[in-house]
C-alpha cells in the first residue's frame, strides 16, 4: 500500500482524525463482531484505507465525514469477516464454527441441532434423487456452479433457483419430521 502522507499537515489531520473519531469506529465495528482483537484489526485496517484516501476525506464535512467512517468500518468488517471465515472454513469443521456473535451454543441449542441432524439424516432418502447430488455437491463436496451443472445436465445459470428449491424440498420434509416426531 502507498500512503500519501508525505506531508506533515496530512500526518497531523490523520492523528486528529483517529482521536476525533476513533469512539466512532469501535462504536460501530462492535456491531460486527464482539472479539477485542477482531476489532483491533478492522478499525486499523480501516484507517489503512482512509489514510490513503487523506485528499478525500480532509475537505468534507464532520456530518458527512461521520457517515464515511460509519460505513468504511462496516465494509471492511465485513471483508474481514468474510475473509476470516473462508480460512476458518478450510480448516475447521462445522461443528468448530462458533454461533453468531462468538458465542457458544447451549447446550438446548446442540440438542435442537442434533435432533435436526437426525431428523434429515432420516429423511435424507425421501428426497429426490437430483434434489440429493445438488445439495450433496454444493454443501458437502464444494462443487461449484459448473460442476454442479455438469452433473445435472443443466445450464449453471439455473443452479441458483435449483438449490434453492432442494433447500425448499429438505426443510419440508425436515418441518414434517418434526410434527410427526411431535405426535
Amino acid at each position: 500500500m502507498i500512503f500519501n502522507l508525505q506531508e506533515s499537515s496530512d500526518q497531523d489531520f490523520i492523528d486528529k482524525f483517529s482521536r476525533d473519531y476513533e469512539r466512532l469506529m469501535f462504536f460501530t465495528v462492535k456491531k460486527y463482531t464482539s472479539n477485542l482483537s477482531d476489532q483491533e484489526d478492522i478499525v486499523q485496517d480501516a484507517l489503512l484505507k482512509l489514510m490513503n484516501k487523506v485528499s478525500v476525506i480532509r475537505p468534507l464535512p464532520c456530518y458527512i465525514l461521520a457517515g464515511y467512517v460509519v460505513s468504511t468500518i462496516r465494509n471492511t468488517a465485513i471483508n474481514y469477516l468474510k475473509r476470516q471465515g473462508r480460512e476458518q472454513g478450510r480448516c475447521g469443521s462445522l461443528e468448530d464454527k462458533p454461533f453468531v456473535g462468538g458465542e457458544s451454543p447451549s447446550l438446548d441449542e446442540l440438542l435442537i441441532l442434533a435432533e435436526q441432524r437426525e431428523g434429515l439424516l432420516e429423511r435424507w432418502k425421501d428426497l429426490p434423487e437430483k434434489d440429493r447430488v445438488l445439495l450433496e455437491g454444493k454443501y458437502i463436496l464444494d462443487y461449484t456452479d459448473e460442476e454442479l451443472a455438469a452433473r445435472l445436465n443443466c445450464k449453471a445459470c439455473n443452479i441458483r433457483m435449483r438449490l434453492s428449491r432442494a433447500r425448499r424440498r429438505a426443510m419440508k420434509l425436515l418441518i414434517e419430521w418434526e410434527e410427526g416426531a411431535e405426535l
